[in-house]
């Protein structure tokens, strides 16, 4: 499952992401519909939909901040408002880069992607690793 953090409501992103993507793409709030859900409290709800990969490019609030789960990846891509319609293919892109490709690859990991490469961490305050777009 993809979750959209609430920077990434246009139907259009979802309905891009649905195109190719084989699970379901959801909104964060649809994960908890009665409650306003804070960047703290989405890794409360992410936890229990094992597997899931949280899409956001409000980066700042969760690079280097968010602290990796076994079970869902946070994936941040850093770039502009503005250009928030390229988001479907940035991720359909690190999807099928080899170190990104499954669920299982994904997991447990934040993960940076930017124009020059693809940066991760697995462990709050440990080494963050980067490897080449492909």
């Amino acid at each position: 499952m993809i979750v959209l953090d609430e920077d990434l409501q246009k139907p259009a992103i979802a309905a891009a992401l649905r195109s190719w993507y084989p699970g379901r793409v959801v909104a964060l709030p649809e994960l908890h519909p009665s409650t306003r859900i804070t960047d703290p409290n989405a890794a409360a709800l992410l936890r229990q939909h094992r597997g899931c990969a949280l899409v956001t490019i409000n980066w700042t609030d969760f690079w280097w901040k968010a602290r990796p789960d076994r079970r869902f990846s946070v994936i941040c891509i850093r770039m502009p408002q503005d250009r928030e319609d390229e988001v479907p293919i940035i991720v359909r892109h690190l999807f099928q880069h080899p170190w990104f490709n499954s669920r299982r690859a994904r997991c447990g990991k934040v993960i940076l992607a930017a124009a020059e490469a693809i940066h991760y961490y697995e462990r709050l305050g440990g080494e963050v690793h980067s490897v080449a777009w492909q």
